[in-house]
């Protein structure tokens, strides 16, 4: 579609650089926020399923022991929190409440846990689990929701998406883009006689 209004991809891959971050032993981290933490931190992100070495990381948070062996355990634990309810019925549940409900209520994170993942959305969304369901986080690859058999139904982390263009469009600008295509095709089909479609 982005090539159809004009907007042509290739050049990404020249201009920008896949390997930066990894040239650079650079990775995704959390900003702890002093509001909730002892103070205010730029952190590793846990990755992996290993729990010493996510225990390593969590152990540089400005958080409680406590709020820590809640976050080691939200990442490896296997535990199915709806258990006993069908596949539909967990989707249907995981898209009633909020992410931090979820975690919350059904799996019993430690409060500073729910507060620092909450905003993990925030760059991506613009607002916070808060407001965005369980059932998104989970398709998010939030933890908590890997071992409730909804693997068909999750959408790829974000190592195995397409692959994120830069532009120097805005959004408006790539939507008008493609309102001038639509013209363009509607010019097309009347000037050979046929109807274009009809606006709604």
């Amino acid at each position: 579609m982005l090539e159809d209004v004009g907007i042509h991809t290739e050049p990404f891959y020249e201009y920008f650089d896949q390997d930066y971050f990894a040239h650079r032993n650079l990775g995704q981290a959390l900003h702890l926020q002093r509001t909730y933490t002892a103070r205010t931190a730029c952190s590793r992100m846990c990755r992996g399923a290993d729990r010493s070495e996510i225990a390593e990381t969590v152990a540089g948070y400005p958080i409680s022991e406590e709020a820590r062996k809640s976050f080691v355990d939200l990442y490896t634990s296997e535990k199915d929190y709806f258990a006993g309810m069908s596949r539909d019925e967990k989707i249907a549940k995981l898209k009633r409440i909020s992410y931090t409900d979820f975690l919350r209520k059904h799996v019993g994170a430690h409060e500073d846990v729910v507060l620092i993942l909450r905003d993990r959305a925030k760059g991506y969304w613009g607002i916070g689990y808060d407001a965005l369901s369980a059932m998104e986080g989970y398709r998010l690859g939030m933890p908590g929701a890997w071992h409730m058999d909804l693997e068909e139904n999750r959408r790829p982390r974000r190592t195995e998406r397409s692959p994120t263009y830069f532009t120097s469009l805005t959004g408006t600008g790539v939507a008008r883009a493609i309102v001038e295509e639509i013209d363009t095709r509607c010019d097309s089909r009347r000037d050979h006689g046929r109807p274009g479609p009809v606006a709604r």
